[in-house]
């Protein structure tokens, strides 16, 4: 009896109610104490003297022993000279009130997954804490990014602060920590949480590859960004630079310099967008259209195979072609060189990029294609409608989004898409204006002309356009033919 009792009061309980509730509290005070633990050991900031090659780290630790002896602490380089390692007081202030939030942050975590179980709006508290860990940190590495206060150099000279000294990335990593405690505490409930306990091994696997994202895609968007407002010098890293605001942004658009490169940037995406609809549109129907399968399968994979070919190989293709000993002028019993002729030039590099990328056009307007009812192309031949008029009132429609997307994709790089790396390959040195754009002037005058600030700026206007036409384009085609990409 005692038995079949306590079976009925324990029903409709989940098994694992209570391994869930310890696995996310295990979890949450992990990643605040970690956040605790980054904060206090790893390097928060760095004094640099590039052009000696001495670099001096601070963590919090560190921040507090100079702190403890008066205000300076010296330390040698690797000549055994001394210098001086010296902190502002405010910034040093700051670290503190940081270092003290996130301490009383952990302790009301502990307490809110032992003590304090039964406490009304504990989750709501907790959730809101940690948001405002994530806010104040940030807006402190913001602040230290700008902060002008003066210090001293390594040579003992009084600059701002920001000149002398870079804040590393682990304040954006505390502040991801903090995010990602919040969304466990907010959003995660209990039946999420078991599903989290049953495929933890799989949510292991992602850490990796998380890190490289963070590392290798957005942490140099950081970097970039800022750079486009500073200017940078080679004495100095990217956070040493002086701000500038948005001068580069101007100088972008008051040159004439410019403003021909943006223009001819435009132009030839625009013309290698269009150019290269149609052919993959028409050779798509085309194959569609083709009764034998092994023909269609013939024909697919050879326009398919170039576009696994790199830009060396098609200028190498291209240079068999046209060169003065070329097949072309072998046929014609000419020596034209088609490569260095300012009037081919742009033909040249329009077709041979169609001629690369039509096969993947090809392969997803085919795979559009057979997701049409075969039943209305048999209906339309009952009718009388001759093969155009299938292809324009049952083929094109039944693929505009298909369509749509693949244009709307092309617009988002409309400012990268004029090939860059083509270009590099093709052009010579009577051709090089014609093949002056975005991507080849980062690399003829921002990298090799040391222009690194005014380059980050080139390339971060080059983003936004990308990311706004995208936007833009999606919204335009949602409203007006009821078709989009989310």
């Amino acid at each position: 009896m005692t038995n079949s009792s306590a079976l009925k009061e324990n029903e409709g309980v989940p098994r694992n109610k209570i391994s869930t509730e310890k696995v996310k509290a295990a979890i949450i005070i992990s990643v605040v104490a970690l956040c605790l633990v980054l904060f206090f050991f790893c390097n928060l900031l760095t004094k640099s003297q590039m052009d000696i090659g001495v670099t001096f780290s601070y963590s919090f630790l560190t921040v507090l022993a100079v702190l403890f002896s008066g205000g300076n602490h010296s330390a040698y380089d690797e000549y055994g000279n001394l210098l001086d390692t010296s902190v502002p007081s405010a910034v040093t202030a700051v670290l503190i009130v940081l270092f003290s939030v996130m301490l009383l942050t952990f302790a009301f975590t502990v307490l809110r997954y032992t003590r304090l179980k039964e406490m009304k709006n504990a989750s709501a508290i907790a959730y809101g804490l940690y948001l405002g860990n994530a806010a104040l940190i940030f807006a402190a590495y913001v602040w230290l990014m700008f902060f002008s206060g003066e210090t001293s150099s390594l040579y003992g000279e009084t600059m701002g602060y920001y000149r002398v000294f870079e804040t590393t990335p682990v304040a954006l990593v505390i502040v991801i920590f903090f995010l990602f405690a919040a969304a466990a505490e907010r959003r995660v409930k209990q039946k999420t949480m078991g599903l989290i306990v049953r495929f933890l091994p799989v949510y292991g696997f992602m850490i990796l590859p998380l890190a490289f994202i963070f590392v290798f895609n957005l942490y140099p968007i950081v970097i970039q960004t800022i750079l486009s407002f500073k200017d940078h010098t080679m004495q100095g890293s990217v956070w040493n630079g002086e701000w500038v605001g948005i001068k580069h942004f101007v100088e972008i658009f008051s040159d004439k310099t410019m403003l021909a490169v943006i223009g001819r940037t435009l132009y030839i995406s625009l013309l290698r967008l269009i150019v290269g609809i149609l052919p993959s549109l028409i050779l798509s129907i085309c194959l569609y259209d083709l009764k034998s399968k092994t023909l269609r399968s013939i024909f697919q994979n050879i326009v398919y195979i170039p576009h696994f070919f790199s830009w060396v190989v098609v200028y190498a293709i291209t240079y068999a072609l046209l060169s003065p000993k070329g097949l072309i002028n072998g046929l014609f019993g000419t020596s034209t060189d088609f490569l260095v002729n300012e009037k081919w030039f742009m033909p040249i590099v329009i077709i041979s990029a169609v001629w690369k990328e039509l096969g993947w056009g090809t392969i997803l307007y085919l795979a559009a294609l057979s997701g049409v009812d075969t039943s209305l192309f048999e209906a339309a031949k009952i009718d009388g409608a001759s093969p155009l008029q299938r292809i324009w009132h049952i083929t094109i429609p039944c693929i505009k989004g298909t369509i749509i997307f693949l244009t709307v994709m092309s617009l988002g790089s409309i400012l990268k898409g004029a090939g860059g790396e083509q270009l590099l390959l093709f052009y010579s040195a009577t051709t090089k204006d014609q093949a002056l754009v975005i991507d080849t002037w980062l690399v003829w005058y921002g990298k090799d002309g040391f222009q690194y600030s005014l380059g980050a700026a080139m390339s971060f206007f080059q983003s936004a356009i990308g990311m706004i036409m995208v936007l833009g384009c999606n919204k335009l085609s949602q409203k007006l033919c009821d078709v989009s990409m989310w």
